[in-house]
């Protein structure tokens, strides 16, 4: 009677553990996609703020301190989701007792972003090199 007691209460810890992994998969997504609409709003929003700055004619350091203050908090919120989607991975490798690597949520995106930088630099050296070519010729 103990074995299958047992067996039994082995089967519920491993569906309660399981049904945990699935939440903390689903909440990984979500802080995910947090961090996307987050580097959207910390361009979009300062963005409008200075907008706002140069076509009001009234007190320009209100909308300065607001672009200010809008990148900062954003800025912050950022970083508590990426430092709480961190733990969050910690606790579930406890979980599923593995060794890999944490996935940063935004250190992929960086990375290509990198790139595109130095492809880009690479263009315009270019292009300005053969510029400064066809000036000398002529």
């Amino acid at each position: 009677m103990e074995k299958s007691e047992e067996k039994i209460k082995n089967e519920k810890y491993e569906l309660l553990v399981n049904e945990l992994l699935r939440h903390s998969d689903r909440e990984h997504e979500q802080n995910k996609r947090r961090i996307r609409i987050g580097l959207r709003c910390i361009v979009i929003i300062p963005v409008l703020f200075i907008l706002l700055m140069f076509t009001v004619t009234s007190n320009k350091t209100v909308f300065l301190l607001l672009w200010i203050l809008s990148v900062v908090v954003i800025t912050m919120i950022l970083i508590g989701i990426e430092y709480s989607d961190y733990k969050l991975q910690l606790r579930t490798q406890e979980l599923r007792e593995e060794s890999k690597g944490i996935d940063s949520l935004t250190a992929d995106r960086l990375r290509v972003v990198e790139q595109e930088m130095i492809r880009i630099q690479t263009n315009l050296d270019d292009f300005f090199s053969e510029s400064d070519e066809e000036e000398e010729e002529s």
